[in-house]
């Protein structure tokens, strides 16, 4: 009887074993993309807006500049964004200027704002195009919407010193 519950728990593991080899393996994992932060450095202009699924073009202050943001990582100015977007469409083109500071995590922008954190997906990250989503209280109404916005890198100037060039 001892042996054929030894044989029993042998043939048991044997075929444990060859199931548990034969598995198929899944060579379709991906790993996660990760962008690094000198991808980012550099003007970046706002060239398109998605809000709940519909996209449009982002509208500039006419006859101003085109509204942008920066992304530096230099000394004095260390992971330091700016945002410029031009606010008066009277003419005078006056502008309006948020700092914060920033990081990249993986595939996530993390923007800090003093106590405000705004986190935002990486969609896509090239030497051209940077597209971001985030859920937001966009329009005000108290309820979160999808937003996607799209930008085009802008090359730096020696005159502009805003610019760092990655």
């Amino acid at each position: 009887m001892k042996d054929i519950k030894n044989t029993f728990w042998l043939i048991l593991l044997a075929t444990t074993a060859i199931l548990s080899s034969c598995k198929k393996k899944d060579a379709t994992i991906e790993e996660p993309e990760i962008y690094t932060e000198s991808q980012v450095i550099g003007q970046w202009i706002y060239d398109k807006i998605k809000i709940n699924g519909v996209l449009q073009n982002y509208e500039h202050t006419e006859k101003c500049g085109k509204d942008s943001f920066f992304f530096r990582n230099r000394p004095g100015q260390d992971h330091q964004y700016e945002e410029v977007v031009y606010i008066t469409p009277t003419g005078n083109c006056a502008i309006s200027q948020t700092f914060m500071e920033w990081k990249i995590k993986g595939r996530k922008l993390i923007l800090n704002f003093g106590q405000q954190v705004f986190t935002y997906q990486i969609i896509k990250l090239d030497d051209i195009s940077f597209e971001v989503s985030i859920k937001i209280d966009y329009d005000g109404d108290g309820k979160l919407d999808e937003l996607e916005l799209h930008a085009i890198r802008k090359p730096c100037t020696d005159w502009d010193h805003r610019c760092q060039t990655p």
